[in-house]
C-alpha cells in the first residue's frame, strides 16, 4: 500500500532516536507492519518515566489522559480517544474517506503536543 511505503520512508529519514509513546508497541508496528528492524535502544519511550512512578507507588500505568487532559475531557464533547483509532483506520481502510485519516491526524498531533509538555515540563 502506498501509504505503508510512505510511512517507511517517512520514518526512515527522521532524526534518530525518534520518540514513542508506547515503544513496544510502535516497535511492533515497525517491524510487522512496515517490515523495517528497530532495535530496542533506537525509541524512547515518552512514557517509561511514569510507568516506572506508577509501578514504584503500586498504581496502574497512567494514560497520556490521566496526566494532561484536553478541552474536550472537561466540556465531555467529540473526543476521539486511543481506542476510538483502530476502528476509524479499519474505517478509512475500507471507505478511503480523507475525512476519517483527518480525526486521526487530528487525534495524534493532540497526543504529540501532550507528550512534549511532558517531556519538557517533567523531563527526569
Amino acid at each position: 500500500m502506498a501509504f505503508y511505503e510512505e510511512t517507511r520512508q517517512t520514518l526512515q529519514q527522521l532524526p534518530k532516536p525518534p520518540y514513542s509513546y508506547n515503544a513496544e508497541f510502535e516497535r511492533n508496528i515497525m517491524e510487522i507492519e512496515l517490515g523495517m528492524h528497530v532495535k530496542d535502544h533506537d525509541l524512547v519511550d515518552i512514557m517509561k518515566p511514569w510507568k516506572e512512578q506508577a509501578n514504584n507507588h503500586g498504581l496502574k500505568w497512567p494514560k497520556l489522559d490521566e496526566l494532561i487532559s484536553e478541552p474536550e475531557d472537561y466540556f465531555r464533547i467529540n473526543k476521539i480517544s486511543g481506542k476510538d483509532i483502530p476502528g476509524l483506520w479499519k474505517r478509512y481502510l475500507s471507505e478511503g474517506n480523507e475525512s476519517i485519516l483527518r480525526k486521526i491526524m487530528e487525534h495524534s498531533l493532540s497526543d504529540i503536543l501532550r507528550e512534549t509538555v511532558l517531556l519538557i515540563r517533567y523531563q527526569k
